[in-house]
């Protein structure tokens, strides 16, 4: 990744050109550091209740069962070469590794009941299949099983498969914790597993919709496969959704997020229009910049085993997340991630511009010179050659 590298500034009578770029750049990484230890000590308030909460959209049984995956996973055999049979062969495996690590990961923190400085709730979407998640309050050693909002379901039947990818679940969740504390707010710590992408935060393995196509039309979409067509656009929570579910969430029930951890693929900042959607009661920020992230990488006994001896949990979270690969920002220090995705998007020639610019300037301003290249150019001069 591109880093960005630190400015020295030299003192001196009065700041020109690259000094006062200088103060530019020393103001801007003040503000970046002041927010981020603000935007900490702000989030410890002594009279809220600490929540842990888990939301894990793991691939179902049922997602893994269905038409669709059996008549996906023929096509990408039958028709897609040795590229489809390896497509294929990832898309079945995560159907074991998904709600694997998900279990795994839900123990480990259920684990943790009595030690841990937190309340602890869990969503999976094995849980909420049957309507209830689990809780487990600050200081008891055994989990209760809660009943869970009834939500309505929606058009789309592979969402309905994982549910925990919709953002109406996502804001049903946390309006759920909020109301087991009507007295209190909730100093909340969430980590949603999922899959992810560029632009989506949640979303399930396969969005594809393929289960009414016949043999011809599937092998015509794989000779294809370039476009993008509207049955195969991404299904789930955006990353913009996501936010806008935490800002609604945190205006309703004074609801605050002390750390998030978008525990997926690509899961960092997309855009700036993503970046002015996170609102203000978010602290820290962990992520993956655009990077994946393999199935149960992340070991949750090593992170709660951290956070349980440890008196600030917001610090033990980011220390050990980060330890373990992970990126850990303020809202503010989350405007570096943009630098390399803005110059990645460029066209290549506007990294040549500033040359061509240049030479148009020696040549417009400097006609003498580029006739006296021009002359060495082509050989010596008739009186060198005497």
């Amino acid at each position: 990744m591109i880093k960005i590298k630190r400015f020295a500034l030299l003192p001196g009578r009065k700041p020109s050109g690259l000094r006062s770029l200088g103060f530019a750049f020393i103001a801007v990484a003040a503000t970046f550091i002041a927010a981020t230890i603000v935007g900490h000590e702000s989030f410890g308030q002594a009279n809220s209740e600490q929540v842990l909460i888990y939301y894990g959209n793991e691939t179902t049984e049922e997602a893994a069962a269905s038409k669709n995956y059996v008549v996906l996973l023929a096509a990408l055999r039958n028709y897609g070469g040795r590229d489809g049979q390896a497509i294929a062969d990832e898309i079945d495996e995560d159907t074991r590794l998904s709600p694997a690590a998900t279990r795994a990961e839900s123990h480990a923190l259920l684990q943790s009941c009595g030690r841990l400085h937190a309340n602890i709730a869990v969503f999976t979407n094995e849980l909420v299949a049957s309507r209830r998640f689990l809780f487990c309050r600050a200081g008891s050693h055994d989990a209760d099983s809660l009943s869970f909002a009834d939500v309505a379901a929606a058009s789309d039947n592979l969402l309905n498969l994982t549910p925990l990818s919709r953002p109406e679940y996502l804001q049903a969740a946390l309006a759920r914790v909020a109301s087991l504390f009507p007295d209190r707010p909730v100093n909340a710590f969430l980590f949603t597993h999922s899959h992810g992408g560029i632009g989506m935060a949640l979303m399930p393995r396969v969005s594809a919709e393929v289960a009414d196509f016949d043999s011809a039309t599937l092998q015509r979409i794989w000779e294809l496969r370039s476009s993008s067509p509207d049955w195969a656009a991404l299904k789930g929570t955006t990353k913009l959704d996501y936010w806008r579910v935490l800002a609604e969430v945190s205006r309703t029930y004074g609801m605050r997020f002390a750390l998030i951890f978008r525990q997926a693929c690509e899961s960092g900042l997309d855009s700036l229009a993503e970046y002015r959607m996170i609102p203000e009661t978010v602290g820290l920020i962990v992520h993956t910049a655009m990077a994946d992230l393999p199935t149960g990488k992340i070991d949750y006994a090593s992170l709660v085993s951290d956070a349980e001896a440890a008196p600030d949990l917001t610090r033990a979270f980011a220390g050990n997340l980060t330890a373990q690969g992970m990126h850990v920002d303020s809202k503010g220090t989350l405007l570096y991630w943009l630098v390399p995705i803005y110059l990645w998007s460029l066209p290549p020639m506007l990294f040549f511009l500033p040359l061509v610019l240049w030479i148009g300037w020696a040549c417009l301003a400097h006609p003498r010179r580029v006739k006296i290249l021009r002359r060495r150019g082509n050989g010596p001069t008739p009186s060198r050659a005497r």
